[in-house]
């Protein structure tokens, strides 16, 4: 069995796509844009940032029920889904800050190279950032093809 600390990190330096799911009391689901997905030190909990107002019904449904799925993508379409619990809603530390400055400067460098203007790729973000820390139980293999869905 894969631990985080053995599949993700280069998966990390190359995501440009990070998506955070949750659901209501009614099981209605939600799905919103993260930035900076990293390990922490304890190999068990990632840290990722949302941006507050476009995340509010992401935010309360975490209130309500905490668990949580995140996925993670890069261009070579290697995805990773990772499933777990929201542990901490807070204030972004200098570590989150500084992993999501790079993960939105690889998603600006990439989506100039596909053409995208720097001002399109920018509206996608704001500065008013809240970080969640979620411990994870379960990974999963999310690329394309025959081995999607398979747990690692």
């Amino acid at each position: 069995m894969s631990t985080l600390a053995d599949d993700l990190p280069p998966l990390l330096e190359t995501v440009v796509a990070v998506l955070v799911a949750t659901s209501d009391g009614r099981l209605n689901p939600e799905v919103t844009r993260a930035w900076g997905l990293r390990i922490l030190e304890d190999g068990e909990t990632v840290s990722v940032g949302l941006d507050r107002a476009a995340s509010q019904q992401t935010l309360e449904n975490l209130r309500i029920d905490n668990r949580v799925a995140l996925v993670g993508i890069n261009l070579a379409m290697v995805a990773r889904q990772l499933k777990g619990r929201c542990i901490e809603i807070g204030k972004p530390t200098y570590e989150d800050a500084a992993a999501i400055a790079a993960h939105r400067e690889l998603f600006l460098k990439t989506g100039t190279e596909y053409n995208i203007p720097e001002q399109v790729s920018r509206r996608y973000w704001s500065d008013d950032v809240v970080s969640l820390r979620c411990r994870i139980d379960e990974v999963f293999d999310q690329s394309p093809g025959p081995e999607a869905g398979r747990s690692l």
